[in-house]
């Protein structure tokens, strides 16, 4: 029966793939056929899990708001990703109830987590992940304490890595965005969320890049420089400046050095290292001239600019 479904399933994806609104018309069809398994067998926790990750799945940044508690209509909720479904009435679907099920049996699915580019087996999920996505949900309920209590269970529980800076943006966004606390300290509680889930060693030196691993560095880069700037930590954001600037100019010279030869990476690669170091460097120039410290310039920095201005101007040609 279970390979009959999938052959259906396959069918019915060829045919309608280039369909408009297939994904909604999938999304439908695959909630139909958990809700109604689920009715014949509610311990199913993978089908569970599938289903509240379907039909809840808000993706947070350092300013989301809760949803008012007045403001019920539909497009509040369309904003964080999240609509009442029709599914939600059919089958009496109760998200916290589900979340809570799966926590009181301390439920582990294994390898259903988010799969890495390093092509290491995808991580289970298991309480974190209940826990986080609990969080969010009291989140968005305007529970803030509820929800903080949520999210600080998930961290204690040793996410993996892709989960705990979820976890860590939606407490800084707690913070953040919250009206009970001094702005200074939410904002330097927000940082250190922030910095927990970011490289310390990019404050410190340049990080080295080859072709074998990605030339991002940190997930929150742009939240961190906004956040050292508005409590005031000047020598760690000029060195998080230089170091970033640094980081992709060692890229480049990698690729101009050990790569040539490779098409498919070298020419737009070039350009893209090129041109990321020389912005960081001319962000961390207005940083001076915003701030008055050109009394005391950065000759580095300067030699820098002239040396990425022309060998952007040479790459271009």
């Amino acid at each position: 029966m279970k390979r009959f479904i999938v052959l259906v399933l396959v069918f019915v994806c060829t045919k309608s793939i280039a369909q408009p609104g297939f994904t909604e018309r999938f999304q439908d069809m695959m909630l139909e056929y958990y809700s109604d398994t689920l009715l014949k067998d509610s311990a199913n926790y993978e089908l569970i899990w599938k289903r509240v990750d379907m039909l809840f799945n808000p993706h947070f940044d350092l300013y989301t708001l809760p949803i008012p508690v007045e403001d019920t209509t539909q497009n509040s909720f369309r904003n964080f990703e999240y609509e009442p479904h029709k599914f939600m009435q059919k089958y009496n679907i109760d998200l916290l109830g589900d979340l809570n099920k799966l926590i009181e049996n301390k439920v582990i699915i294994k390898e259903l987590g988010p799969q890495s580019s390093d092509s290491k087996p995808a991580p289970d999920i298991s309480l974190a992940d209940y826990y986080y996505k609990k969080g969010q949900y009291f989140y968005l309920k305007n529970r803030r304490s509820e929800a903080l209590a949520a999210y600080l269970k998930a961290l204690e529980l040793q996410p993996y890595k892709y989960l705990k800076e979820r976890i860590c943006i939606s407490i800084a966004a707690h913070y953040y965005t919250s009206d009970a606390i001094p702005m200074q300290d939410r904002l330097r509680i927000a940082l250190a969320y922030i910095d927990s889930v970011c490289d310390p060693e990019l404050e410190n030196r340049p990080l080295v890049l080859t072709r074998y691993n990605s030339p991002q560095t940190d997930t929150y880069e742009r939240e961190k420089i906004m956040l050292l700037e508005a409590t005031g930590n000047i020598t760690r954001l000029v060195n998080y400046y230089k170091n970033l600037s640094l980081t992709h100019l060692n890229y480049y010279l990698y690729l101009t050095e050990k790569e040539s030869n490779r098409v498919d990476v070298y020419a737009y690669s070039v350009q893209q290292e090129l041109t990321y170091a020389l912005d960081y460097l001319n962000k961390l120039n207005t940083y001076y001239v915003k701030h008055k410290m050109l009394s005391v310039p950065d000759n580095e920095i300067q030699r820098l600019l002239h040396v990425l201005q022309n060998a952007l101007s040479s790459s271009a040609d």
